[in-house]
């Protein structure tokens, strides 16, 4: 097994990415909550807020913070 071929790196490092879609609403606040625990796990996170943050349920705005 070749460890340092470019394409097992890309993968490995795909592997450690995530992507959040996050709404105003409660689900919402559910996505921010996983996105700082996937952090904290050492894995690099990227949500898109899709919605109103002015219009944002009470658990989404806790997330948020």
């Amino acid at each position: 097994m070749i460890t340092s071929s470019p394409g097992l790196m890309v993968a490995n490092n795909a592997l450690n990415k995530i992507c959040l879609l996050s709404g105003s609403g409660n689900n919402g606040g559910d996505a921010l909550a996983l996105a700082r625990l996937f952090e904290l796990q050492g894995y690099t996170t990227q949500v898109l807020f899709l919605g109103n943050p002015e219009c944002s349920s009470p658990d989404n705005h806790t997330q948020r913070q």
